[in-house]
């Protein structure tokens, strides 16, 4: 019996205006592949797609899905983050003396995380209830509180990013 305990299902964040959209791509990837550890370079991404409209302007649907890092053998932290870009289009905004490149348009992330069971616990099979009473409980809170903290900070720093609140 898998198990699958939902720890953050679909925080939202948008933001329509101007924004450095690859620098925010950058360090959230950066947060999640090398600060936590929870994912690979390669094996973040599952998702790009980009069309470009007429006009010059693009949109964008990306999937990450970050499950590399495990609390133990028995659990895995899985964080799912969903972005939505509408209506992208490049735009030179003076800063101080130099004109800086950004993006302006509309910005949507989804974030969702959960803690999830692996192949070893179901390899325990009738020792899980015994263990999970005896042990696990406590341990699994841990985790969740853990996995909280963890994705909060990562919707602070995107927060942060584009100047929110």
């Amino acid at each position: 019996m898998n198990i699958k305990i939902p720890v953050i299902d679909g925080l939202k964040l948008k933001w329509v205006g101007i924004t450095d959209f690859e620098e925010l791509y950058r360090k959230m990837k950066f947060y999640l592949v090398d600060h936590r550890g929870f994912a690979t370079q390669e094996g973040l991404e599952k998702k790009y797609i980009e069309r470009v409209k007429g006009e010059g302007s693009k949109d964008m649907e990306i999937l990450w899905i970050a499950d590399k890092k495990k609390p133990n053998e028995f659990f895995k932290y899985v964080v799912r983050v969903e972005f939505r870009v509408l209506g992208m289009s490049k735009i030179e905004v003076p800063q101080g003396d130099i004109k800086r490149k950004m993006n302006k348009g509309t910005f949507e992330m989804k974030i969702f995380a959960s803690l999830e069971s692996t192949d070893a616990w179901e390899s325990l099979k009738g020792f899980q209830k015994m263990y999970q009473r005896m042990i696990m409980n406590r341990r699994i809170e841990d985790f969740l509180e853990d996995l909280y903290s963890k994705t909060m900070d990562l919707h602070s720093l995107a927060k942060s990013f584009l100047g929110l609140r």
